[in-house]
């Protein structure tokens, strides 16, 4: 059956089948623009699949099916990986990325500090989430998901807030201190209108 249009496999064979329609393991070639659909067949048990056309009353399901919208073209993760080292109290900057408008972001980061003296350590799990509409971005908010530090660490801080076009992210750390800091973690973009919009 040729087909101008994306076929989601695996929902079409579940529309197939609350019609009514049997049909074999469903497959396709060509392109979403220009393609051939067709079902698999078995000439006898143990034998491998043959191509053959679909049935006649597969037609009006074919032609009713609307495949779901690729989640790349509106969705994309940003790893996040990045090494600082702080010598004072003042907020440091360890990352920043540019929103684009029409986007929402939620980012996922797990900071890590030593102090290069003492080897008092720090470990902060936390979630940010911002959103940028044709304005600048807006901090939605942050959700706190685990805080461990020692004697020592306990006045080091991270911290998040938009700046210009874009969320930075800030450490902070001893005063007197030299402290190592690790980020990693991962930004998951969501653009409603599509990526390219």
């Amino acid at each position: 059956m040729h087909v101008t249009k994306p076929i989601d496999l695996v929902l079409l064979a579940q529309e197939l089948a609350t019609a009514g329609v049997v049909v074999g393991p469903l497959s396709k070639t060509g392109t979403d623009d220009d393609g051939e659909l067709w079902q698999g067949v078995a000439e006898q048990p143990g034998w491998p699949m043959v191509p053959i056309d679909l049935p006649p009353e597969a037609q009006p399901v074919v032609d009713a099916h609307v495949a779901p919208p690729p989640v790349y073209e509106y969705a994309r993760t940003v790893p996040v990986e990045a090494v600082v080292r702080t010598t004072t109290d003042a907020p440091t900057e360890v990352w920043r990325l540019t929103s684009a408008t029409k986007h929402q972001y939620a980012a996922t980061f797990v900071f890590m500090a030593t102090d290069e003296a003492t080897a008092a350590c720090k470990r902060t799990d936390i979630v940010y989430v911002w959103k940028r509409d044709t304005a600048a971005p807006t901090l939605v908010g942050e959700a706190p998901i685990s805080n461990v530090d020692e004697q020592g660490s306990a006045g080091w801080d991270v911290a998040a807030d938009v700046d210009g076009d874009g969320l930075v992210v800030r450490v902070v750390g001893g005063r007197t201190s030299t402290v190592d800091w690790l980020v990693r973690g991962r930004v998951e973009l969501f653009a409603p209108g599509g990526l390219g919009s």
